[in-house]
């Protein structure tokens, strides 16, 4: 096997090397021994050859850091392709920010906005009616659904119109979602009924105790206004309105960043952000409380070690999470840039756009009133004939890493994800001069790695959506004897008993679909856990589609069939797709496991396949390889998959051969989102053993550097 040549950094940190790859933030985190074998792997050497540079070590050590590299080479060749694909899109933005006045009732010191004051205007109903129909009508054909931010100002004081938005939308809400930002001072008893009546997700505006808060965020003549917002909390608890806080981080609050903590959590406030101000509207004069890079350090360490130690010790539904340091854990964890505010280009005119009182369309409401940065109005005809036909969505999108001065030689470029582009303009840096969030960035992404690497359960306790990608595993054989099923009620016990929740995959294991008329009903005690579903099968049911209809409206996460079983098995795949192909909407993902002998031999086989692959998008063909011998034609089997225009769909996993020279077994894997596993299942018996699991990333559809 050769390891493609590729370039990378490496970084000290502490007692570990972080190695990482600038262009794409694909990383390693390695002892500092490990960094000659690495640099020798770098230089595009052979397998063998290492075993013979390094005869001192383990080889099964060697064998396990070139896995790590050639996952991460992997996983920087799908950033680029994510990132081209990105770049390429012209689909509509699905988040509208509605500023439904420039008026508001506090004067915070650092408004980026400037409200209040001489900037008072209210949007009309005309206006606010007529965006939010445009809006909706951009996703007539992509059928995505939208967000209509009610923002400010102070958008309770225009509660009026906030009303009747909500009742045009009435009958659109399978299309639009609905949020606010408010101060919460204006918070009454009907008010939050409206919002928990329309499901309207809420955002507070505070800055934490009183001694604090008061600093910043007060009425025009400097009167206190903390106690007016906890009131305003304290009647959305009452309505059982859950919302979540940003905090403006400064000088005031910064140093003191464990009693905010404290607060938050005292408040039961369990999702929060801190963001430092931005250099906009009174921002802009008010440099003598913003934060440097290395205070926000300091002050992200003790929350970062606040919550690791809260969260590791408290129940999930007590858990607290920050939303920066839970994107920055997703990006450096998974090298997935979905947080339109990190990363370049930004989600500006892509992901959002912002409409002023007077209609005009902005790429990001960040840039409202800055004239240079206005796409059009409202009332000038299409919104994306505006959108796509502007210079300015043009220059936003066209910001790159490598187009900005300062980023391009950066060595966390991969994984900073760049400036906020409104504040990068309003500080005058424009890419070119570091700013303060660089030198935080290049602070705090290495010393979460190195936080990773010490204690893997920790992305788990920043990020709880990682906790959908990474399950423990219950496998349960329903019909091992034929005589004695397993049926609803003993399976709920089982799930009981061991405890099945959220974190759960339970694969029920199916010789004969028709021995088990329970299925659907299985599958729907399992979610009903809070458990994930899966289901695995070598068998086929009578030719009844509606038996497979149930068992897909329970909504498996997969279904997977082992094909070599026989045709049977193949028809009963084909089954299921016929019958998902009626359903309005399945997203249960079909996985045909084969060996490579199958296909290298078995043109009617190949063709089956490629026609079931065409017709379902998120089916999928896992190759298991038998032998050495069989290994060597695999590129055969990729050659045909192409004529196919399938080959993006094979799955080739990395597997021991050893394991794969026993006879009389089928090769499955369970997947869950990011991550397979790998599951061996005897024939006979049909009982299953559990390997490790192994990321997705770590498999690859092309062979062309293997020998």
């Amino acid at each position: 096997m050769l390891i493609k040549p590729i370039k990378r950094e490496f970084i000290p940190v502490e007692d570990k090397l972080i190695v990482i790859d600038p262009e794409t933030g694909a990383w390693l985190c390695v002892n500092k021994e490990c960094r000659r074998i690495i640099e020798y792997l770098l230089e595009a050497a052979d397998l063998n050859d290492v075993y013979e540079k390094f005869p001192e070590e383990d080889p099964l050590e060697i064998t396990e850091l070139v896995r790590m590299v050639k996952y991460s080479e992997e996983r920087s060749e799908e950033t680029k392709r994510n990132e081209e694909c990105e770049k390429c899109a012209d689909y509509a933005p699905a988040l509208c920010i509605l500023k439904l006045t420039e008026a508001c009732n506090l004067r915070c010191s650092y408004c980026y906005i400037d409200a209040g004051g001489k900037h008072n205007r209210m949007m009309s109903r005309e206006t606010g009616l007529l965006i939010v129909k445009k809006f909706l009508e951009m996703h007539d054909a992509d059928g995505h659904k939208s967000t209509i931010t009610f923002h400010g100002g102070e958008p309770l004081l225009n509660f009026g119109l906030m009303r009747d938005i909500a009742e045009y939308l009435r009958p659109f809400r399978d299309k639009a979602n609905l949020s606010i930002q408010t101060n919460a001072t204006l918070i009454t008893d009907e008010i939050a009924q409206f919002l928990k009546d329309n499901s309207i997700s809420t955002g507070i505006s505070f800055d934490g105790p009183k001694q604090y808060h008061d600093l910043t965020r007060t009425f025009p003549n400097g009167a206190s206004s903390f106690e007016l917002v906890m009131n305003g909390i304290d009647i959305l608890k009452k309505h059982d309105v859950r919302f979540d806080v940003i905090c403006v981080l400064n000088r005031y609050n910064a140093s003191h960043i464990g009693e905010l903590f404290d607060f938050f959590v005292s408040k039961k406030m369990k999702t929060f952000c801190l963001s430092p101000i931005q250099p906009n509207g009174r921002g802009r004069d008010e440099d003598g409380i913003w934060l440097t890079g290395d205070m926000l350090f300091d002050a992200y360490k003790v929350l970062l070690d606040r919550i690791i130690e809260h969260n590791s010790t408290h129940p999930k539904d007590e858990r607290i999470y920050d939303r920066t340091l839970t994107y920055l854990t997703h990006i450096i964890y998974s090298n997935v840039r979905d947080y339109m505010c990190m990363r370049a280009p930004c989600g500006s005119a892509r992901n959002i756009l912002s409409f002023t009182v007077d209609g005009d369309l902005y790429g990001c409401d960040n840039f409202i009133g800055h004239e240079e940065f206005r796409i059009g109005s409202i009332y000038n005809g299409d919104i994306m004939e505006q959108v796509l036909g502007s210079p300015v969505r043009e220059k936003s999108q066209s910001r790159s890493m490598s187009g900005l001065k300062r980023c391009r030689n950066c060595i966390w470029r991969g994984l900073c994800g760049g400036v906020c582009y409104s504040s990068d303009y309003c500080s005058g840096a424009n890419g070119e001069k570091e700013t303060e969030m660089c030198v935080f960035y290049k602070k705090m992404i290495p010393y979460l790695i190195k936080k990773m690497f010490d204690d893997p359960e920790i992305p788990y306790l920043l990020d709880e959506q990682l906790k959908k990608i990474r399950y423990r595993k219950l496998y349960i054989d329903i019909d091992r004897n034929s005589d004695e099923l397993i049926d609803s009620e003993t399976l709920e016990a089982i799930l009981k008993l061991h405890e099945a929740d959220e974190d759960t995959l339970v694969c029920l294991c199916v010789r004969e679909l028709d021995n088990c008329p329970e299925l659907a009903e299985m599958i729907g005690i399992i979610k009903e856990m809070k458990a994930s579903a899966a289901v695995i099968t070598a068998g086929s049911t009578s030719g009844d589609v509606s038996l497979c209809g149930k068992i897909l409206e329970a909504e498996p996460m997969r279904i997977d069939f082992a094909i070599d079983e026989g045709q049977r098995v193949l028809e009963t795949a084909e089954q299921f797709i016929n019958a998902r192909n009626s359903l309005n909407e399945c997203k249960t993902v079909f996985g045909l496991c084969t060996s490579t002998a199958s296909l290298c031999y078995d043109e009617e086989l190949i063709g089956r396949i490629g026609n079931l692959l065409g017709r379902y998008d998120t089916a999928e063909l896992i190759i298991g390889d038998d032998t050495d011998e069989e290994y060597a034609r695999l590129n055969d089997v990729l050659d045909r998959m192409r004529e196919l225009s399938m080959e993006d769909r094979v799955i080739i996993p990395d597997i021991d051969k050893e394991r794969l020279s026993r006879e009389n077994y089928v090769f499955l894997l369970g997947q869950s989102e990011d991550e397979f596993y790998h599951l061996w299942i005897d024939c006979d018996s049909f009982t299953g053993e559990r390997l490790e699991k192994s990321p997705k990333r770590f498999f690859t559809v092309s062979v062309e550097n293997e020998a």
